[in-house]
């Protein structure tokens, strides 16, 4: 699994990341942590308050945060991409989500990318499409380089894709294939982890992103440029990368997450209401 966190912004009028590789990592930012992210920050924001002492007399059980349901009748993990194109490819009509549905091994490459997000790192080889058009530019102020906000307008195509995303289906597809996720996860997982871990550690990383609406700064380095803000140069892989999207795609893909943890939370809520 590639990494770009190491990558700086090219002086050389260039794509983000040379290649569309960048591109790439920010749409499985943007649409594989959505569709299986949204259960993570479930997880993650539903974290209980610590329990009144219980008494002798009235014990005090805390109650679950999520119940597990028994695995629906699915295919083999090898023989679920056909399942999985089905259930996917009505979440958006934008012909990018048909293109990577194409692929093989969906869900191993989901979990794949889903574990790598959760370390801060972007996987650059899951997706090969959306690179963006135009050029990288910067603007010099003077000798106070920014970002052009042109730059940013070249991932909109990415913002909007996960704004086509129906975020209610999406958290119906995840609770549907949560079983196969889990067994692909027992293949590339850290030991002692499981899915819920590292769906959690992705969500933070994209939730974490801060949204700078003003301009962003950055110097020369070397044949590159870097953030001024050491802040943000220091930031993990994943967040360096949504940021070179600027606040608009930020905001969406934040929100998209959120409105999906929602569905999920309602979800699971029904089901621990339904428990005889």
């Amino acid at each position: 699994m590639s990494d770009l966190g190491d990558i700086n912004l090219d002086r050389q009028s260039a794509p983000f990341g040379g290649g569309g590789a960048t591109s790439r990592g920010l749409l499985m930012a943007g649409v594989v942590v959505l569709l299986a992210g949204g259960v993570g920050y479930y997880f993650y924001s539903q974290r209980q308050a610590p329990a009144e002492p219980a008494t002798a007399e009235a014990p005090a059980p805390a109650e679950p945060t999520f119940v597990a349901r028994p695995a629906p009748d699915l295919p083999s993990l090898g023989e679920s991409d056909t399942l999985v194109r089905q259930l996917l490819e009505g979440l958006s009509s934008r012909s990018e989500l048909a293109t990577w549905l194409a692929n093989s091994d969906l869900i191993a490459a989901i979990t794949t990318i889903v574990e790598s997000l959760s370390r801060g790192q972007v996987p650059i080889k899951a997706l090969a499409f959306l690179s963006p058009t135009g050029k990288f530019a910067v603007l010099d102020d003077g000798g106070q380089m920014r970002i052009d906000p042109a730059s940013y307008a070249r991932h909109d195509s990415v913002g909007d894709l996960v704004t086509s995303l129906d975020g209610p289906g999406a958290a119906r597809v995840y609770d549907h294939l949560r079983p196969l996720f889990a067994e692909a996860y027992r293949m590339v997982g850290r030991p002692g982890t499981d899915f819920d871990d590292a769906v959690r550690g992705a969500l933070d990383q994209i939730l974490g992103v801060p949204v700078i609406d003003g301009d962003i700064r950055v110097v020369p380095s070397g044949a590159l440029y870097k953030y001024a803000d050491a802040r943000l140069e220091a930031e993990s892989g994943v967040r360096r990368q949504l940021l070179r999207m600027g606040a608009r795609n930020v905001r969406l893909i934040q929100a998209k997450a959120r409105e999906i943890a929602d569905s999920l939370a309602a979800l699971d809520a029904a089901r621990t209401t339904a428990q005889p």
